[in-house]
């Protein structure tokens, strides 16, 4: 890169660079410590007697001075674990004192910025400062990140900031590159404030799940930002919304990235553009509108096209004959799982971008974030699909109807019905009643000998890959009450099978569990002491009914000498509501295993 180039040049200029050593709580410090031994006391100290080429090394420990790091200076820190500089003590009564002032051809590496609240301190000021770098370093709590011109933010974290970064590029080399950096609920996640050059924000991510209303970029009209191959998360809590993703200006480019809101707010949007802009090859996923502008935007520069939108409650908050409408999409983009964006096999974001831009691999542009020069190359696995949802079960004239849900995923070939007596019908061979083409199955009645009858759908791809089941519904077939439908709906956790198991070759076992509504699952094991050996599940899940299997070798990192007993074990499952975060539900069973 351009500036770290610039950067060598200025150390080879420098006749004799020096690297100097800082350590919190140093009891016998000696200029001009070049040593662990010798080492600075405070990074104030340090920074007295370095010169353009110098580094300083900063150990473990709490540092709380304001400083100025001069240009061709660079500071590297032990890591954001341990090398924290607090900004809560200097600057909780002047948030306009940085902690620290960088100039040119500085690196700024491997530093904690901590303050104590959204609403005051802010960090690092880097205007002025031309051809500089801050990267790895974490900024949290505090009301601003770094301010910066011509500066460079590389795999940094940015967490509970009122604003994360202001962006004003007015120096000569002309742009800021923020690449590959983590904003956790940031109000505004990046400010880019009126000037002419260019802010490339690219292979970020963003989330947001608290109490407020965000904003992830705000770009107040400065030099057509390039907003590509990003991942953007709204996750609200409840009674709280959010108005736009990006607010967005003239000529801005926005390509390639993933946006997801996971709340039911209809009225909110993924872009407010003022002006014209460019919008190609990006996934929009939810219940927000696509766009809202103004007639003014309205133009022949105005581009939307090859994008995806998954379940929005519309594309355009406004009536636009969009003239490249016939290139767009709304289908299931078939991610891995709603937080690995990588596409499936056979989804068909696939090649469907511009075909003006190509992949890494030379072909066209898959839509969304993996897509473009910026994404990456990787192998599309085929990945089983989700669970079928909406099953009904009636009973009329003898004849049994199950409807359900047609599933999303382009690739879907059949569907198996499965039938038990009893709301515990498992998806295996020992339950198998027959299969569908259709959503829609009659049965006769006379077929089932039981007094009521469950049944489960299981959907099967072109690879022959099967779905977890769906939720069991059943219908009562004989008594008073005879053809009332019974819906198995709940949050339930079912006692494994084979229980006993191992010996004779059975190492594995099943633990299957039922969602009602989508939710985050917690699935472990332990052992009887409390001791974590597996966990079989930490994620997203949808609602439906899953087996998932545990065998004795799987035991968690860190334990991987420890070898099955026979004797009992527990698994716990705990889930919360995905829209709420709410605990709904926590239960634990046992199991038993025999060496």
């Amino acid at each position: 890169m351009k500036k770290v180039i610039l950067f060598i040049i200025a150390l080879t200029i420098q006749a004799t660079p020096t690297v100097r050593y800082v350590k919190a709580g140093n009891p016998t410090p000696l200029a001009p410590y070049t040593s662990w031994t010798t080492a600075a006391d405070s990074i104030w100290k340090a920074l007295r007697i370095s010169v353009s080429g110098d580094t300083l090394f900063v150990g473990n420990g709490i540092y709380t001075e304001t400083d100025t790091l001069p240009a061709g200076v660079s500071i590297i820190g032990s890591g954001i674990d341990s090398c924290i500089w607090d900004l809560s003590k200097t600057r909780y009564n002047s948030p306009s004192l940085p902690a620290l002032r960088i100039n040119n051809n500085s690196i700024v590496e491997g530093i904690h910025f901590r303050g104590i609240s959204i609403t005051a301190g802010y960090c690092i000021n880097s205007w002025y400062a031309d051809n500089s770098i801050i990267k790895n370093c974490k900024i949290s709590r505090c009301h601003w990140g770094p301010n910066v011109e011509s500066t460079d933010l590389i795999k940094n974290t940015f967490e509970n900031v009122n604003i994360g970064i202001i962006s004003y590029s007015g120096m000569p080399s002309g742009a800021s590159y923020i690449i590959d950096n983590h904003f956790i609920n940031c109000i505004t996640s990046i400010d880019i404030d009126p000037a002419p050059y260019k802010t490339y924000i690219r292979n970020n991510y963003f989330y947001y799940d608290q109490e407020s209303n965000p904003v992830f970029i705000y770009n107040y009209g400065g030099g057509s930002p390039e907003i590509t191959n990003n991942i953007f998360i709204f996750n609200g809590s409840l009674g709280y919304n959010i108005s736009q993703f990006i607010f967005g200006r003239k000529n801005d480019l926005i390509r390639n990235n993933v946006f997801v809101s996971k709340t039911n707010y209809e009225n909110s949007h993924y872009i407010l553009l003022y002006s014209p802009l460019i919008s190609v090859n990006n996934h929009f996923e939810g219940k927000l509108k696509g766009y809202w502008k103004p007639s003014s935007a309205v133009t022949s520069e105005l581009v939307i096209k090859h994008n995806n939108y998954w379940l929005l409650s519309a594309i355009y908050d406004f009536i636009y004959a969009n003239p490249y409408e016939h290139t767009q999409i709304q289908k299931d983009p078939m991610f891995i799982d709603s937080t690995d964006f990588h596409l499936q096999k056979y989804s068909p974001l696939i090649d469907r971008g511009d075909s003006s831009v190509l992949d890494k691999d030379g072909s066209i542009s898959d839509i969304g974030v993996y897509g473009g020069a910026f994404g990456e190359s990787y192998v599309y696995i085929d990945k089983a699909p989700r669970a079928p949802a909406g099953l009904t079960v009636t009973l009329l004239a003898d004849t049994i109807t199950l409807k359900w849900k047609k599933s999303t995923e382009s690739d879907i070939r059949k569907y198996y019905v499965y039938a038990d007596s009893t709301t515990g019908v498992t998806t295996d061979t020992t339950r198998y009643l027959t299969s569908a083409n259709d959503t829609l199955l009659k049965i006769p009645k006379s077929y089932f000998t039981w007094g009521a009858a469950y049944f489960r759908i299981a959907a099967i791809d072109s690879g022959y890959n099967k779905s977890q089941g769906s939720i069991a519904v059943g219908v009562v077939l004989t008594g008073t009450e005879e053809g009332e439908e019974i819906a198995a709906e709940r949050y339930r956790l079912y006692q494994n099978y084979p229980n006993p198991y191992g010996g004779a070759g059975k190492e594995k076992t099943k633990v299957s569990y039922e969602l009602k509504k989508r939710g985050y699952v917690k699935l472990r094991v332990y052992n009887v002491v409390g001791e974590e050996l597996a966990v079989l599940v930490n994620g997203e899940r949808e609602a439906g009914y899953y087996e998932e299997e545990f065998s004795a070798p799987e035991i968690r990192k860190g334990l991987e000498d420890h070898i099955l007993t026979s004797g009992i074990y527990i698994y716990k499952l705990e889930i919360r509501d995905s829209e709420t975060g709410h605990p709904v539900f926590n239960k634990s069973k046992k199991m038993l295993y025999v060496k």
